[in-house]
């Protein structure tokens, strides 16, 4: 067996000691990655602090930026939860900032708006194209930065200092530590665990503005009244330097402080200028070439004003005393736009425009109006009103009078009563008959009329005679207007009893009485006829029948 051993070892010893070298290295590789969880922390903090740290971060952020997304798309609230502490805070500093400053620029402009200076400023503003806020605090604020110093924030340590150049130099790492010591003892007064410092207070006639930010802070030594422009202005300019910070970290480049923050912070002294004193006094000249120019504009538009008002006026009244009309809109647009309900009856609309003197566009709608000259009118038109009649509607009440022919007061009458407007129609009409109907109305009385002879006698009454003859004068003087054609029939009748000879003698001699009456009266003889056989009782009479051909 220990042969067997011998010749295994030197057959297969290099390949077996190996084989043990290679599994005691997976032994080792999964002791390794059992432990990696507990040993990551420490070499992240190790990558963190070396020459790695770059490397490392640009490695994380692609990773960090998808689990951030991923957790807001999955769980919104818990990163709401996080970022609350944080973010209350920063709105509400955000927030009474901007309002702090909304209020000052506000007083500002109120104070200055109703002032010979404030109106100069103001057509400042507008040549400029400067906001007016801006432009009052640029004339009434004198400020300047004496001194600025650029702090580290973690280590009190001065990165850049900048002062006035009339004025001496000051132990700056002093007042940088000074300033520094301040910020803690304020912070661990109030016991804040935010970065939240000093963030202003008056030294003498300075005002101190420090501005914090996560590296270095920003402290600025005013003399007079700094505008709030110039407090944003210094935000905004330690934000650039600590972008510009942050970028160069990214990259893994070096960053020098004061180099970036003598290149960010050189426009102050563009900002510690006096506005009032750095520019040259314009011209008066123009500002009175303005003034004209803006109270010609100002006549102007106070005439066409009037104008329009006037314009207004007229066609309002206009409208309102036309009867028919009723307004419902007028308004200026290129021109006047009236737009109106008119009854069909009144007036038209089409010489508005020469009435009133104004351009006038139209818009009409039909109805019927009820005022009494409306209803007035569409009466005349819809009963065709003769030129004797006179109509006359006061109160809904139609009152009719003069002289008018009956066919007509037969026709139109009844619908006076219908028309709109109308509730009541008083008729003080004379009707007339017409020529045919006066010739019916005496053709009608005669044949129901005729002579009248005393008992057995062929005597006739004088005044019976002459009104006959009268009568049948005026029917024929009627039927000759007209030119119509006229044929009587005369009958005589005969008392009751007597012979047969003396009573068709009576009837007779009855007859011809009234024959020649007839003929006297202008009757032509050919067209008189005779009727003996007159079926009516016997009567001391003569009778007469008209015909019309």
């Amino acid at each position: 067996m220990s042969a067997y051993r011998q010749l295994r070892d030197l057959l297969l010893g290099e390949e077996q000691r190996e084989l043990q070298r290679q599994q005691a290295q997976i032994a080792a590789l999964r002791a390794t990655q059992d432990n990696l969880a507990s040993q990551l922390p420490a070499l992240i903090e190790t990558a963190q602090s070396g020459p790695q740290k770059a490397a490392l971060q640009r490695a994380l952020s692609p990773a960090v930026a998808a689990a951030l997304d991923d957790s807001v798309r999955r769980a919104p609230q818990s990163i709401v939860d996080a970022l609350f502490p944080i973010i209350g805070p920063a709105i509400r500093k955000a927030i009474a900032e901007a309002l702090r400053s909304f209020v000052v620029d506000l007083n500002r402009a109120m104070e200055m708006s109703f002032t010979p200076r404030g109106l100069k400023w103001r057509i400042e503003s507008w040549r400029t194209g400067v906001p007016f806020a801006q432009v009052v605090m640029r004339r009434t604020l004198n400020y300047s930065i004496d001194h600025l110093f650029l702090i580290e924030q973690d280590g009190g340590i001065l990165l850049y200092r900048y002062s006035a150049p009339e004025l001496a130099d000051l132990d700056a790492d002093a007042i940088a530590g000074m300033l520094t010591a301040i910020g803690d003892f304020v912070r661990d007064s109030v016991q804040s665990d935010h970065r939240d410092s000093l963030g202003s207070a008056t030294i003498g006639e300075h005002v101190l503005i420090v501005k914090e930010g996560p590296r270095a802070n920003l402290a600025a030594f005013v003399r007079g009244v700094p505008p709030q422009a110039l407090l944003d202005r210094l935000a905004q300019k330690l934000e650039d330097l600590h972008r510009a910070h942050g970028a160069a970290s990214s990259a893994g480049a070096p960053f020098d402080w004061q180099i970036e923050a003598a290149r960010q912070l050189d426009v102050t002294a563009a900002l510690s200028a006096s506005a009032e004193t750095a520019r040259s006094p314009l011209p008066r000249w123009p500002f009175f070439v303005l003034f004209l120019l803006l109270a010609a504009g100002v006549a102007a538009l106070a005439w066409s004003t009037l104008r329009e008002q006037e314009d207004r006026r007229r066609i309002e009244a206009l409208v309102g005393l036309e009867p028919g009309w009723q307004m419902l809109s007028l308004r200026r647009d290129d021109g006047w736009r009236l737009r109106l309900l008119r009854d069909p009856d009144s007036r038209s609309t089409s010489d508005l425009e020469q009435r009133t003197g104004a351009e006038v566009k139209v818009e009409e709608s039909p109805f019927l109006s009820l005022d009494d000259v409306s209803v007035a009118t569409r009466a005349k038109r819809a009963l065709a009103l003769p030129e004797d009649v006179h109509l006359a509607v006061v109160d809904g009440t139609m009152t009719l009078s003069g002289r008018v022919e009956n066919a007509w007061a037969e026709r139109y009458l009844p619908l006076a009563a219908t028309l709109a407007g109308v509730r009541r129609v008083v008729n003080e009409l004379q009707i007339e008959l017409s020529d045919f109907e006066k010739l019916m109305q005496l053709k009608r009385q005669l044949e129901r009329g005729g002579l009248s002879f005393p008992r057995g006698g062929v005597e006739v009454d004088a005044n019976t005679r002459a009104k006959l003859s009268a009568d049948v004068a005026e029917l024929l003087r009627l039927a000759a207007k007209l030119d119509i054609a006229l044929t009587a029939t005369v009958a005589g009748r005969s008392d009751e009893g007597g012979s047969v000879a003396r009573n068709l003698r009576l009837r007779a001699e009855r007859a011809k009485i009234l024959h020649d009456l007839l003929v006297e009266s202008g009757m032509s003889a050919d067209r008189i006829l005779y009727n003996a056989d007159d079926p009516r009782p016997a009567a001391p009479f003569a009778n007469m029948r008209w015909e019309i051909q």
